[in-house]
């Protein structure tokens, strides 16, 4: 059985914080490589430096110096992205009516740990919703699963959050609603 390794886009940010003064290159080599795009790279090298990847390929050659790691049997991914997450949110936020202008940035608490649940699972970005009811809930914004809080925002007001559907209160349909 082929064990499964993740590696997020977060974890080459550890690895920058090991490689920050000496910016060494890492290079992982041997395992499947899956890209955004195309065909699995089996066997193949991944080189990254300062925390960004430089090269990838069944081919690629890591320079001299660099510090490579065996990963044969593995398999390496992109970081994924939770398109609809409340993460960052505090657990006990009202569920507020909602407006259009309202923003998640207004309520997110920067100092909430529990993203690194979400990072072992993978996941690099967010987008958070607005916690909230009624038809125009608010705009969401795009974090980043990073401790750096200063880079932690990658869009902010990504999304107008509309709904067209009834609630519980409501007796109305979708369809009626939309018209």
């Amino acid at each position: 059985m082929i064990r499964l390794l993740v590696i997020s886009l977060l974890l080459t940010g550890n690895l920058h914080a090991q490689t920050k003064t000496e910016e060494k290159v890492v290079a992982l080599q041997g395992a499947t490589i899956h890209t955004a795009k195309g065909a699995p790279i089996p066997i193949g090298t991944l080189l990254i430096k300062g925390g960004k990847i430089l090269d990838l390929g069944k081919d690629v050659v890591p320079p001299k110096g660099a510090e490579i790691l065996d990963l044969s049997g593995k398999v390496i991914y992109p970081g994924f992205i939770d398109p609809a997450s409340y993460l960052f949110l505090p657990p006990t936020s009202a569920i507020t009516s909602g407006s259009p202008e309202s923003t998640v940035l207004d309520e997110i608490d920067p100092f909430q740990e529990d993203y690194r649940e979400a990072v072992a699972a993978g996941i690099t970005a967010v987008c958070v919703l607005p916690r909230a009811s009624g038809m125009m809930r608010g705009i969401s914004s795009v974090l980043k699963l990073t401790s750096d809080r200063k880079k932690r925002v990658l869009r902010k007001g990504s999304a107008l959050h509309c709904s067209l559907s009834s609630g519980s209160s409501n007796s109305s349909d979708s369809f009626s609603r939309f018209a």
